[in-house]
């Protein structure tokens, strides 16, 4: 039994070029023309929800429940990218600086905890 149905949306994301409705279940969808046409765009994750979506040049980085994912097709598909990161960790939040730094970590909440899990920084 499930207490969301798994087209509820959570999150919004916009790159400039597509808007991603980001659902509670396994499922991100995209449209580029406000909606009246949206393209499923979740191929390569995992039966999880994803909690954000950036974009960086020209590739997509989402956080996920087992980590961080890149997409180089604007989210035709998803590839695992977390080579460094700690296995099984969320990842929920994501941040890109203006100098392309991809930082990742776990809720805030565990961020102020003492935690085995810290953000991870990447290039």
């Amino acid at each position: 039994r499930t207490i969301y149905d798994a087209h509820t949306l959570h999150n919004i994301s916009n790159d400039g070029e597509y808007v991603f409705a980001l659902c509670y279940g396994p499922i991100v969808l995209k449209t580029k023309d406000d909606g009246a046409h949206w393209i499923q765009s979740d191929k390569g994750f995992p039966e999880l929800y994803t909690f954000q979506l950036q974009r960086t040049g020209k590739r997509l980085i989402a956080c996920q429940w087992d980590g961080v994912y890149k997409s180089d097709n604007n989210g035709g598909s998803w590839e695992k990218s977390s080579n460094g990161l700690p296995l099984k960790a969320a990842f929920t939040e994501l941040l890109i600086t203006s100098d392309g730094i991809i930082t990742a970590g776990p809720p805030e909440t565990k961020i102020r905890q003492p935690a085995t899990t810290r953000p991870a920084v990447f290039p």
